[in-house]
Order: structure tokens, then C-alpha cells, then sequence
């Protein structure tokens, strides 16, 4: 397809690559706007890949060519279609842009094939995670219910609205703080050492870590995304930061506990049936 844009449109590519560009907000914007889309997979990520063999070296790789590269070959792919022909949704570039009916027909199926593996495999498995924890509905039941979620929430005209990137700049600016969170207690706090029932236990004394809540965790996602909506144009950009950075003094200053590393071995490993 890029070669095929290049070949035909050669022309509309260089009058558009040639011309004055811009620099400023509008490029923060379109970066949180990016970011902000896949910031669910990346706080649900553990879900995915706790059910990969332990090797460093394959996740790496996994990550790296099944998810950087294919990402950001559909952006160059969408920048290019829309320099050319002012089509800027990849799938309508694909569709308008092949060469042939039948390139046309196998592009769309692999468009086709590509909704059922994104959404089975990594929006699917979070959400139902959550109804099966709080319902106890079995998983088959949980991801019907997703399903019908997913269509009585009508996602297509969310995409086609004019207010879409404002909707990724809200729910974003409370995620980014999430992601802040989960950075400073596993690398920082935890030095990448968990111990689940520590992370639930209750500190006798401690205000901020009773009952099993973190309250220090929640207290920085809620005050990182607050500063995240205040600032909706920089939104998780933000937020993050302020959410990382408050978790690690509120930490520091209510001497929150951390887990005992000679208990890390008897912990159990908790899978999806559990």
C-alpha cells in the first residue's frame, strides 16, 4: 500500500512533506490524543502477559515487533494516505487506495480479522475480569456480556464525533495518574519484589492503607487527575507526573508498608478461574 501511494501520488506527498509545518500544542495534542487511546491496554497489560512463559527476552521481542511496529506503520500509513488524498482513517485509505478488487476484498478481511483478535485478546479480557471479580459469573457468560456492552455503547459514533479527542483527554486524565501509581510502587517503592496478600493486608494505624485500600494510590490518581482535567489539552501528560510523583511523598511521609521479601516464595499464583 505505501509503495503503491508512493508510486501514484508521488507528487501530493511532496507539495505536503514540502510545505510549512507546525509545532507547539497542536502536536502535544495529537501525542495525547495517541497515547491516550492505548492507555487502557497498557494499564491492562499485566492481565495479558501473566499468561506468557517468564522470559524477558521473548516479551521484549513480543512487545516490541507485535505491537511497536505494526502501531506505527498504521500511523505512517494514515500521515502518507492522508497527504496523498486527504484520507486520513487508514481502513478508507486501504479500501480507496488498492490496486484491485480482490487486493480490496483481502485487505478488508484482514480488517475483519484484525477486530476479532484486537478485542478478544486485549479489550475483551479486562473488562470481563472485572464482572467475573465482582459478579462471579462464570467467563463465557462475562464476555457476552461485554459484547452487548460493547455494541449498546455504539463506539462508532463516538469515533465519528467531533468531540472524540476531548472524550480521549478526560478518561485519560485519570488514567495517566493509574499508570503513574502502578510505575512508582513497582519499580520504586516494591523494587519490582510484590507480594499479593501484602498488597491487600491491613496496617494497623496507618490511615492510608486500611481495609485493604490503598488510600495513598487512590489519593494521587484522584488529585493527579484533577491537574489532568484542569490541563485537558496536555490531559495525561499531566497527570501522570503529578500521580507519580504525590504517590512516592505520600508514601515517604505516612511510612506506608512495603512486603517482606523472605515471604515472596510461599505467595500463590492466581489465575483467571480464581
Amino acid at each position: 500500500m505505501m509503495y503503491s501511494i508512493v508510486k501514484n501520488y508521488g507528487f501530493e506527498l511532496s507539495a505536503s512533506w514540502n510545505s510549512a509545518g507546525s509545532w507547539g500544542e497542536p502536536f502535544i495534542i495529537s501525542l495525547v490524543a495517541v497515547v491516550g487511546a492505548i492507555f487502557t491496554s497498557a494499564l491492562n497489560n499485566s492481565d495479558l502477559a501473566r499468561h506468557l512463559e517468564p522470559k524477558k527476552a521473548v516479551n521484549w521481542v513480543g512487545h516490541m515487533v507485535g505491537v511497536t511496529v505494526p502501531y506505527c506503520f498504521l500511523i505512517m500509513l494514515g500521515i502518507m494516505s492522508g497527504a496523498a488524498v486527504g484520507i486520513w482513517d487508514p481502513i478508507q485509505a486501504l479500501a480507496e487506495l488498492a490496486p484491485g478488487v480482490a487486493v480490496a476484498v483481502i485487505l478488508l478481511l484482514f480488517i475483519a480479522l484484525a477486530q476479532f483478535t484486537t478485542n478478544l485478546t486485549m479489550n475483551c479480557l479486562p473488562s470481563a475480569l472485572v464482572i467475573m471479580e465482582t459478579t462471579g459469573l462464570s467467563w463465557g457468560t462475562s464476555v457476552i456480556i461485554v459484547g452487548v456492552l460493547g455494541i449498546a455503547t455504539m463506539p462508532w459514533l463516538l469515533f465519528t464525533s467531533q468531540n472524540f479527542f476531548s472524550f480521549i483527554a478526560y478518561y485519560s486524565a485519570f488514567l495517566g495518574p493509574v499508570l503513574g501509581v502502578m510505575l512508582a510502587d513497582y519499580f520504586l517503592i516494591r523494587k519490582q519484589k510484590l507480594v499479593v496478600r501484602d498488597l491487600y493486608s491491613t496496617a494497623k494505624g496507618i490511615y492510608f492503607y486500611k481495609e485493604g485500600w490503598n488510600w495513598a494510590g487512590l489519593a494521587a490518581v484522584l488529585i493527579g487527575g484533577i491537574c489532568g482535567i484542569i490541563f485537558l489539552s496536555y490531559s495525561w501528560l499531566i497527570a501522570m507526573p503529578v500521580g507519580f510523583i504525590l504517590y512516592l511523598v505520600l508514601y515517604k511521609v505516612f511510612d506506608l508498608p512495603v512486603g517482606k521479601e523472605d515471604e515472596l516464595n510461599s505467595e500463590p499464583v492466581f489465575d483467571i478461574g480464581d
